[in-house]
């Protein structure tokens, strides 16, 4: 059997750190998600903002030309 090409070597050690890496980043992401979700509130409602979101800015009305 023909010995794989030192670039093949390389470059599938990058894949398996960036696939370890990935993983880590989604379990953090799953944490962050458990913690922020509350078993009582209803997930397909919105959350009302803590602060009031600012008016829409008026649009101006189309002039017929």
């Amino acid at each position: 059997m023909y010995r794989k090409p030192k670039f093949l070597e390389i470059l599938h050690a990058v894949r398996e750190q960036m696939a370890r890496e990935c993983d880590y980043d989604m379990d953090l992401f799953i944490q962050m998600i458990r913690r922020e979700a509350k078993p009582n509130e209803n997930p397909s409602k919105p959350v009302p903002s803590e602060s009031p979101s600012p008016a829409p800015a008026p649009r101006k009305a189309k002039r017929k030309s």
